[in-house]
């Protein structure tokens, strides 16, 4: 191997970060267990109608549905390395925050829930937090500066954002 090659800007493939890993399988299985809602009130629907649960069954399971496309989505898009992703699993996750607690403040009887809605609120914002800071760290971003360089490099694009170290 020469010993004076030039430097590039390219980094050498390496296994994904751990803490990406675990927000790669929490968005997933986050999508999992609204498929697992989506079958489950579907099965259910005809109980639930007639007990008059609200919000009514056929809306839990397109909302749902929807959340479950998202996280599915957005778990491949992570494993894709998209640039995107990054900001949208963090404001998904806040939405999804916000839609579950909203279920447990406005549809169930207080007496029953009160005692444990701090946890809620703590366990949602310790995922928010994690997720932000997991996705948003310098090493993260490079990879995925990494990913849409080569794609533009399989394309063929000449405005791509590599800049050549000249040799001295």
């Amino acid at each position: 191997m020469p010993y004076n090659l030039p430097m590039s800007n390219y980094l050498p493939p390496r296994k994904r970060p751990f803490t990406v890993t675990i927000v790669l399988w929490g968005v997933f299985l986050l999508g999992v267990w609204n498929v697992g809602r989506v079958i489950a009130l579907y099965r259910q629907q005809d109980l639930l109608t007639s007990l008059a649960i609200q919000p009514p069954p056929q809306l839990q399971m397109a909302v749902s549905a929807v959340w479950a496309g998202l996280f599915l989505g957005m778990g491949w898009a992570l494993r894709q390395k998209r640039p995107f992703v990054r900001r949208l699993i963090p404001l998904t996750l806040s939405l999804y925050a916000i839609w579950r607690i909203g279920l447990l403040i406005y549809f169930t009887r207080p007496e029953y829930t009160v005692h444990l809605r701090p946890l809620y609120y703590l366990g949602y914002l310790i995922a928010i937090l994690f997720t932000t800071w997991v996705l948003n760290r310098q090493e993260i971003s490079t990879r995925h500066q990494q990913k849409q360089i080569e794609q533009q490099q399989k394309t063929g694009d000449p405005a791509s954002p590599i800049s050549e170290k000249k040799s001295l």
